[in-house]
């Protein structure tokens, strides 16, 4: 059986797959990245492989529209492990998000006049520190 540094594909496309392609045989990228790093004089950071895979995960989705079971796939683990370590949004896609729920709200707003005045007669969660005096008594 080969070892696994041996039998992994790069999740990279042409334009740098021909830069790398003389690392093939190389057993730790990672160290030999850094040392990279440092040699151009740069900041050197830590686990730079992680943040590279990041980096092309986020670009395959963002950039090519390519669906997450696919690129999973090629990058060899589970939508579930992509989107708990490696899927990111980027501050304009928060910014995007937050003005996308403030429209849909100021339309159900408009919709039905009377939701403000229902919202404020509605019964309000307990706060923290009720919830945890709540907890203590049953106790």
């Amino acid at each position: 059986m080969k070892p696994p540094y041996e039998r992994r594909t790069l999740p990279g496309g042409p334009q740098i797959r021909h830069h790398l392609s003389h690392l093939a045989k190389t057993k730790n990228l990672g160290t030999l990245l850094r040392k990279k790093i440092a040699q151009a004089g740069l900041e050197v950071y830590c686990k730079p492989m992680q943040n590279l895979r990041t980096s092309r995960e986020n670009e395959l989705r963002k950039v090519h529209k390519i669906d997450i079971q696919v690129f999973c796939k090629w990058m060899g683990h589970s939508p579930k492990t992509a989107l708990k370590y490696y899927l990111q949004a980027s501050e304009a896609e928060m910014q995007q998000a937050a003005k996308s729920a403030a429209a849909s709200a100021a339309k159900t707003c408009a919709a039905d006049p009377g939701m403000e005045q229902k919202r404020a007669e509605a019964p309000q969660p307990p706060t923290k520190k009720a919830r945890k005096t709540n907890v203590s008594r049953a106790s």
